[in-house]
């Protein structure tokens, strides 16, 4: 992969599963640098959270991922392994959301100070994504 101090020299992508109230690393995988962000990480999540629930069968596993990860495979892979998200949303992408979000004007309050609000169908999404509407609620 591409590295811009040792240019030709080889270069490395990992992919960590960390807890991340103590800074422990959990697993590795560990990728070539010339991989996109996403590369390989539905089998790397599937793996992390099937650890995690073989060594504390009852654990609330959260995970938090960046905008590289907003998919339709990846919403689906954490609602069926029961994993509460939050996921950054990628408005470059998006417009139409970043536009919705950019002018909502009634917005709920959580817990932890979150802010959030639903949204009905998701009629900003790419044509053939059928996002969960939990997805919304992830909305800073």
């Amino acid at each position: 992969g591409f590295n811009r101090k040792k240019k030709g020299q080889r270069s490395y992508y990992p992919l960590f599963c960390t807890i991340a109230q103590t800074g422990q690393v959990l697993d590795v995988l560990h990728r070539s640098g010339n991989v996109h962000d996403s590369n390989g990480s539905e089998a790397f999540i599937r793996r992390c959270v099937g650890h995690i629930r073989q060594a504390l069968p009852g654990a609330r596993i959260e995970a938090r991922l960046d905008g590289a990860f907003f998919s339709d495979q990846i919403v689906s892979l954490l609602d069926q392994l029961g994993v509460e998200y939050s996921i950054s949303v990628p408005f470059t992408r998006l417009p139409a959301l970043k536009e919705i979000v950019e002018t909502r004007q009634l917005w709920y309050h959580g817990s932890a100070g979150m802010q959030y609000f639903e949204l009905k169908p998701f009629s900003f999404m790419p044509s053939g994504a059928a996002m969960s509407q939990e997805l919304a609620k992830m909305l800073p």
